[in-house]
């Protein structure tokens, strides 16, 4: 009895150990289906079946696979932005008489008395001074002649009744001339002719304004959405995505990103905002309006600098060349840029400024104006000593980061952990 007693002790303590490793196993299990669900976050699986994990609302799993070649095709958005409205022009007053009213010409102002003159209305105009033409016509006077060829009456001031001067004949529409903003102009260098191999120009900066900015910021992509600013911060642990205000510096929306990622350049085209990764080989892509996940690519290269000519995107990888690509990241075209003759390597940061390309030489304080059809250097800019020594600490590092807001043609720089954002002009040298 006591030989079975024992044996039964035994099994049914064997038993019992069973059904705890059990239960452990099974919270072990949905512990780590916890962690891989809260690792995946708003992850977007490719037709690869690879799950590329983004940092909106989320992070990243530590063990997500990359994404694969293909996604899925990004839709095709609208043209780029529209640019300024240039000046509008007013109608001159004609000479004082008692006429009757022309036919006034449609949109116009009317003379105070007498003759109308035609005022001419400035179109539209982009960043790069191209604008659209507008037009304006002559008015009639409102109480004589509506246009250069109608007749006055006799004055009122000397007979009791005027005669009445025939109608005049409507005016003809004129072509509104068009033109860049006064700081525009500032900003853009003068463009060389068609073939220009010569020395490039060079240029100081002046500040005319400075801005708080956020000196954990490791800026890598700047640029305008509207009033604001939009910026992609580098370094493991610190890469994140912000929408930022201008006048204070503070991020109005920010995502931060899994520890895995060092993001780089980014731009916004057709509606979405496209970002790179220094080393992961994956690009993302964002919602322009509400900064939310769509979609990620695998890349091929180092990623560092990122802005679009409005039609494609066009990025640096470190070396001494440019790759224009469609909205999947496939390349269309490679361009070998040029300094003096010579290949200019550590291209960065970029922005599209007057129909070329600005890019930020990296450990350097110089930025450079390039051609995008030939390559060549057509400016330099030197920045040396926009941001003083006062500001400066252990931590902060170089020149890199350039924004033009195209509204207002106003041209903006900072660097990576600067305590401030400067508004500038450019100084010819």
């Amino acid at each position: 009895m006591k030989r079975f007693s024992i044996v039964a002790f035994v099994l049914l303590g064997g038993l019992a150990l069973a059904c705890s490793a059990c239960r452990d196993s099974g919270k072990a299990g949905n512990q780590g289906n916890k962690d891989a669900i809260a690792g995946i976050g708003n992850a977007v699986t490719n037709p690869s079946g690879a799950a590329e994990a983004p940092a909106a609302g989320g992070t990243a799993g530590a063990t997500g696979g990359t994404a694969g070649a293909d996604g899925a095709a990004a839709p095709v958005g609208t043209d780029g932005k529209a640019g300024t409205t240039g000046d509008e022009g007013t109608a001159t007053a004609g000479a004082n008489g008692a006429g009757a009213a022309g036919t006034p010409a449609a949109g116009a102002m009317a003379g105070a008395a007498g003759s109308g003159a035609a005022g001419t209305t400035g179109g539209s105009a982009d960043a790069t001074g191209t604008g659209t033409v507008g037009g304006a016509t002559a008015t009639s006077g409102a109480t004589g002649t509506s246009a250069a060829t109608g007749t006055s009456g006799t004055s009122a001031a000397t007979a009791a009744t005027g005669t009445t001067g025939p109608t005049g004949t409507t005016g003809t529409a004129a072509t509104g001339t068009t033109g860049t903003s006064a700081a525009s102009r500032k900003n853009i260098p003068a463009v060389p002719g068609p073939g220009w191999q010569g020395k490039p120009k060079e240029y100081g900066i002046k500040v005319v304004k400075e801005y708080p900015h956020d000196e954990t910021s490791y800026t890598q992509g700047l640029f305008f959405q509207g009033d604001h600013l939009i910026e992609t911060t580098g370094q493991k642990g610190e890469s994140t995505l912000r929408k930022v205000d201008l006048n204070t510096g503070k991020a109005l929306k920010r995502f931060d990103f899994d520890r895995k990622y060092f993001l780089e350049g980014s731009v916004e085209l057709n509606g979405k905002i496209f970002i790179l990764t220094w080393l992961n080989k994956v690009a993302f892509i964002y919602d322009a309006s509400s900064l939310e996940y769509l979609q990620t690519f695998s890349y091929p290269r180092e990623g560092w600098g990122l802005t679009t000519d409005g039609t494609q995107l066009i990025a640096s990888d470190g070396s001494s060349k440019l790759f224009f690509m469609d909205e999947r990241f496939q390349l269309k075209k490679t361009l070998q840029v040029r300094l003096d003759g010579k290949p200019l390597r550590a291209l960065n940061e970029l922005e599209w400024i007057g129909g070329k390309v600005w890019a930020n030489v990296y450990l350097t304080d110089m930025i450079v104006v390039i051609d995008p059809q030939t390559g060549n250097v057509e400016a330099k800019i030197d920045c040396t000593g926009l941001l003083p020594e006062a500001l400066r600490d252990e931590y902060t590092d170089v020149l890199n980061g350039i924004a033009f807001n195209s509204a207002d043609g106003k041209l903006y720089l900072t660097g990576k952990y600067w305590k401030r954002l400067y508004e500038v002009e450019l100084v010819e040298r």
